[in-house]
C-alpha cells in the first residue's frame, strides 16, 4: 500500500475525489469545531468524499468533522476521553466488523454528540455514546487511536498532566498496558471500507 500525504493545516487538499483508492482523515491537536480556514476546507472535502460513496475512514479528529461535514454535532465533552477504553458493538454493523467489543487508545477531549440523518451507530460507550459510525458501506469514523503505541499515550499523558488533571491522567495511565483491537479495528476499516 502506498500512501499520500495532504498537510490539511497548510490548505493541501486533493484536486480530485478519484486521485486514490482509500481515503483516511487522520486525528489533529485542533477542534473539529474550531472556525479555521483549514477546516473549513476538510470539512467540506470530506462531505464531497462520503456523498460521492468514495471509501473513507475518519480517526477521532477525522470522525468528528465527519459527523459536522454530514450535519451532526460534535461538542466538548465532560472531560477526557484518555487511556484505553472498551467500546460494545451495535447490532447489524456488517460482517468485517468486530463482532462485540473492542478496545482502543484515546486522547480527545470533544466528541460526536449527534449522528448525521445518514449515519448508523457502530460502536459505543457510557463515557462516549457514539465512539464508531458507519456511513453505507463507505465511510467508517472511530473516536479512538487504533494506530497509536502505548509509548505515545504515556508522553501525551506527561505533557498534558496540568491540563487534563493529575487524577484522571494517573487513571489513563494504569490502563495503557491494557491489551487494545488496534488490528482488528483496521481490518474492519480495510475490508470493511477500502476493500469494497
Amino acid at each position: 500500500m502506498r500512501l499520500t500525504v495532504y498537510e490539511a493545516t497548510r490548505r493541501q487538499l486533493p484536486d480530485a475525489l478519484d486521485a486514490h483508492e482509500g481515503w483516511l482523515i487522520s486525528g489533529s491537536r485542533s477542534s473539529a469545531t474550531d472556525d479555521e480556514p483549514w477546516i473549513h476546507d476538510l470539512t467540506d472535502l470530506t462531505a464531497e468524499l462520503i456523498r460521492a460513496e468514495r471509501p473513507t475512514v475518519g480517526i477521532c479528529f477525522g470522525h468528528q468533522v465527519a459527523a459536522r461535514a454530514l450535519g451532526g454535532r460534535v461538542e466538548r465533552a465532560d472531560g477526557w476521553g484518555i487511556g484505553v477504553q472498551e467500546f460494545t458493538m451495535a447490532d447489524g454493523v456488517g460482517a468485517a466488523a468486530p463482532t462485540s467489543s473492542f478496545s482502543l487508545l484515546m486522547s480527545h477531549q470533544d466528541q460526536v454528540t449527534e449522528l448525521p440523518a445518514e449515519a448508523q451507530p457502530a460502536a459505543r460507550s457510557d463515557y462516549c455514546p457514539i465512539g464508531a459510525f458507519t456511513v453505507g458501506d463507505h465511510f467508517l469514523g472511530v473516536q479512538g487511536h487504533p494506530e497509536w503505541v502505548p509509548e505515545l499515550a504515556r508522553m501525551l499523558g506527561a505533557k498534558r498532566r496540568h491540563r487534563i488533571g493529575p487524577a484522571a491522567v494517573d487513571a489513563a495511565m494504569a490502563t495503557i498496558d491494557s491489551p487494545t483491537d488496534d488490528d482488528l479495528v483496521a481490518r474492519w476499516a480495510m475490508h470493511g471500507i477500502w476493500s469494497r
